[in-house]
């Protein structure tokens, strides 16, 4: 029968617990390690792992050297910027800049451009064509932002109050009635406050609503309902319609019951 593994400490007699360590002994030479300085030299941080502190540790799993990184931080290529490198060769404003304007330098406006552009150009026009935004715009609705009074402002709402005082109740939205207000319109001819069933009446009309095939995210077409509809009525299962239609249960049940598509006669 194999010997049992003692204490490797001459005149401990305990069992070995890790490294030919009884468990007390381990205890304190783990104790003693943490007090210790980091094995790198010109480094007294506390040693954490495989004699090194946290950042070296870090630093050796990471590149397999506790030297710095040998790769050297990539910065902007553009001339005059000591930034970091961010995407396409750019930090991360001149990469917007160049996104929003297609040149990473000559793109940018003068601070208060856009407000000037508002007072002066927008207010003043009395035109009957759409008049676009030409600055900053909601990347999902498509409207224009500009930055009033600390916040961020949308154009349209800001141009309806100067036009034809604040909405009659708060909950009341701008309406355009060239149908453009995705694409920034700020026309004052064409704006008017309306309530939200005003507003999405007007949707309709454009045919700018996001209800039916317009809904990015829809799977089904108008006659794929009404085949929905017409073979639930001849006794097809939910389970079977939406197994062949490529949905869930709940959406054939949502179109069955009105929860879903109800506009839809």
């Amino acid at each position: 029968m194999a010997s049992k593994r003692v204490c490797s400490v001459q005149g401990c007699g305990k069992p070995f617990h890790a490294q030919g360590l009884c468990k007390n002994h381990y205890q304190h030479r783990w104790q003693q390690a943490q007090t210790e300085p980091c094995s790198v030299d010109g480094c007294n941080r506390p040693r954490r792992g495989r004699g090194l502190c946290a950042m070296h540790h870090k630093r050796w799993k990471k590149h397999g050297t506790t030297d710095p990184s040998p790769s050297p931080t990539r910065l902007c290529s553009v001339s005059v910027c000591s930034k970091r490198h961010y995407g396409h060769g750019y930090c991360r404003p001149h990469w917007k800049r160049y996104l929003r304007h297609g040149d990473p330098i000559h793109g940018h406006r003068p601070k208060g451009e856009a407000l000037r552009y508002f007072h002066e150009v927008v207010l003043r026009y009395d035109g009957d064509d759409c008049l676009f935004w030409p600055f900053n715009r909601n990347k999902k609705s498509g409207h224009g932002i500009v930055n009033f009074d600390g916040r961020k402002q949308i154009v349209h709402r800001m141009v309806c109050s100067a036009k034809h005082g604040p909405p009659p109740e708060p909950h009341y939205e701008t309406a355009h009635s060239c149908g453009n207000g995705h694409k920034g319109c700020v026309a004052p001819r064409h704006l008017r406050w309306a309530t939200s069933k005003e507003n999405h009446a007007d949707k309709l009309i454009h045919g700018t609503h996001n209800r039916g095939t317009n809904n990015y995210s829809t799977r089904l077409s108008e006659a794929n309902v009404r085949e929905i509809r017409a073979s639930a009525s001849a006794g097809v299962g939910a389970s079977e319609l939406a197994k062949r239609f490529g949905v869930s249960s709940g959406a054939v049940y949502g179109i069955l019951y009105g929860r879903s598509w109800s506009w839809l006669k």
